[in-house]
């Protein structure tokens, strides 16, 4: 198998780099990012936390209170609607809704 490695010029065309036999890419991890807990238990943004979490729990509340409420309007609409189907008075009991049963010839 032939590996090939190309590099984005700054025209915006992958170009070949030709001669190239092996790469090694090398990242270094900073020492915070290892324990990231520990930054959220710093004294100067845990007040910061606290304070989204509380806004966002507010936030979410308010949406879904409508969003109940929304939804128990529309149980109500669909169950009026219902209603009023149920106590048509066009046609006795016994009758199809589409009408009469048609005749065999």
């Amino acid at each position: 198998m032939t590996a090939r490695m190309e590099i984005l010029g700054d025209d915006g065309e992958w170009q070949e780099v030709p001669g190239v036999v092996s790469v090694e890419i090398r990242a270094e991890v900073p020492d915070w990012a290892s324990e990231p807990a520990c930054l959220l238990q710093s004294a100067d943004v845990m007040p910061l936390v606290v304070a989204f979490a509380r806004k966002a729990k507010a936030e979410y509340e308010r949406v879904f209170d409508q969003v109940a409420q929304q939804m128990k309007q529309a149980a109500a609409a669909g169950r009026a609607y219902e209603a009023a189907l149920k106590g048509r008075p066009d046609r006795p009991a016994w009758q199809s809704p589409y009408g009469p049963a048609r005749r065999r010839r």
